[in-house]
């Protein structure tokens, strides 16, 4: 179950405090294209989980998930605070999606699977990077993980990431 869902339409759902139980999610996004702002969101299993094909989330803070955001689809994820989440700060499964300015802290994982990555802070993360492949670029980020900066999981994968900061 969710707390707020998304069904169709372009509605801005803003300046929530969404708190959760473990099996809910905060904000979940079936179809349309929303722009999720300013909201915090805590607990939970998502805080943020999208299939709709064009989803914003952008100055959110999500912390104490399972994930943070979780994107199915096509989405730009810009300027969010996330934090302190079990597993991953950003999933996303599209390699459209836009993930930029944004700090990714005290996580399992930063950024798992594909995406361009840009101007991120990618911190305190057991590891910062999980699972790109050629379809990532990954550029001006500060990234600074416990165990492992990127972790590549594809054989012969030659990932784009320069003007890092390591």
């Amino acid at each position: 179950t969710a707390a707020v869902t998304v069904n169709g339409g372009s509605p801005t759902i803003s300046a929530n405090v969404i708190s959760l139980q473990n099996t809910q999610t905060g904000i979940q996004v079936n179809s349309g294209n929303p722009s999720i702002v300013s909201n915090f969101v805590t607990g939970g299993t998502y805080g943020i989980y999208t299939a709709g094909p064009n989803t914003y989330v952008a100055n959110n803070n999500i912390t104490n998930c399972f994930s943070g955001i979780y994107a199915v689809a096509q989405s730009v994820v810009v300027q969010n605070i996330i934090m302190n989440n079990i597993n991953d700060a950003v999933v996303s499964n599209c390699s459209t999606s836009i993930i930029q300015s944004n700090v990714l802290a005290n996580n399992k994982v930063g950024i798992s699977r594909d995406a361009t990555i840009l101007n991120n802070t990618i911190a305190n993360n057991n590891y910062g990077l999980w699972g790109q492949t050629n379809a990532s670029t990954i550029n001006y980020n500060n990234i600074n993980s416990a165990v492992e900066n990127v972790h590549l999981t594809e054989k012969q994968t030659n990932v784009q990431a320069t003007n890092n900061w390591w």
